[in-house]
């Protein structure tokens, strides 16, 4: 059994029910391989027979951000600095309002974001200085954020984002880009991100 998130923990999951399937099925595993150091802890309640295993990076595909050969998207190109980014999934374990308060710190500059909407983002659509680009394919993630300052990973602190792994952490630093994180545990375990825990604090770590 492959575990990569706390699945109960998404707010449209039957949490009670799905903790008892999952139990059962951890179990009956011959092997139950987590993605976060808080999933092998409570997995391994039910399987002595868990092992951590972290994500990989594409690196060879992410590092294309460094290369000078590799043109920047016409829609950020002309964009004005520092510009900050994000990508993935917007939904509701991501802290919208985090992002929108380090947009109004930076009027002078951009905040970038790139992904599939599905959670309310007005607060960011009324800054005239955020650029929700939607959906870009994976192909061309390094000409997007080959010219930006700063990558975020704003998740919310819950039981769902505490047992995350966030995989875009590692694309970020693949491409050379410095992140600021929320206390997100398997981040933190990385050593190289800088980690804020209230708003002005996540802002003042964009400024560095």
């Amino acid at each position: 059994y492959h575990c990569v998130d706390e699945y109960a923990a998404f707010s449209d999951m039957p949490s009670e029910s799905l903790l008892a399937m999952e139990a059962e099925l951890c179990a009956m595993a011959d092997l139950v391989v987590v993605s976060a150091e808080p999933l092998r802890v409570s997995k391994s309640k039910h399987n002595p027979n868990t092992v951590l295993v972290r994500h990989g990076v594409d690196f060879d595909h992410f590092r294309k951000a460094l290369d000078p050969a590799t043109t920047i998207s016409a829609e950020v190109a002309d964009l004005p600095h520092p510009i900050i980014g994000f990508f993935g999934l917007v939904a509701d374990w991501v802290d919208v309002d985090m992002m929108a308060h380090v947009a109004e710190k930076f009027p002078h500059g951009s905040l970038v974001i790139l992904g599939k909407v599905d959670t309310d983002v007005s607060t960011l659509k009324a800054l005239p200085n955020v650029y929700m680009l939607g959906r870009k394919p994976y192909s061309e993630l390094p000409n997007y954020c080959k010219n930006w300052d700063v990558a975020l990973m704003p998740f919310r602190i819950n039981t769902l984002t505490l047992n995350a792994n966030p995989l875009k952490v590692r694309e970020y630093l693949a491409a050379g880009l410095p992140v600021v994180s929320t206390a997100i545990p398997e981040v933190e375990v990385l050593g190289v991100c800088r980690i804020a825990s209230e708003p002005d604090a996540f802002v003042r770590e964009v400024q560095a």
